[in-house]
């Protein structure tokens, strides 16, 4: 029976109940990413839900241009972009955003929606620890 060989020199038997070890490189990376995070103090996250507005559709072509633009103006005004992702489905489109001043992340969005192309449902988001310190009030 033919093996087939993985990037990281795993060989897999289709065969004989295949074995799939993880690359390692990649877990590094992930472990190291989540470590320098729980070392960070605790910065108040916001999840945007967008969709396309009917003009924002019609000009989907520059939707990352746009997107660019809202980033640098965030950024300029103190707000830290986490990421931001297109997608398929109800929403157009996955904004996250972190800063210390909810007001501040209101009137960004709140500008981006004045905009034209898109609207926000927007929400605070919690980590673990911040989630069940609000739970225990």
């Amino acid at each position: 029976m033919p093996t087939l060989g993985c990037p990281d020199r795993t060989r897999l038997d289709p065969g004989q109940g295949s074995v799939i070890r993880p690359r390692t490189d990649v877990l590094t990376a992930v472990n190291a990413q989540a470590a320098t995070i729980a070392q960070r103090p605790s910065v108040p996250t916001y999840i945007a839900l967008l969709r396309f507005t009917e003009a924002g559709a019609k000009d989907i072509g520059h939707s990352v241009s746009r997107a660019l633009a809202f980033d640098d103006v965030a950024r300029k005004a103190g707000v830290k972009i986490v990421g931001q992702w297109w997608t398929l489905g109800r929403y157009d489109g996955v904004l996250v955003l972190s800063c210390d001043d909810g007001t501040l992340i209101g009137r960004l969005l709140a500008e981006l929606n004045a905009g034209g192309s898109v609207r926000c449902e927007t929400t605070p988001a919690y980590d673990s620890e911040e989630f069940t310190a609000r739970i225990r009030r």
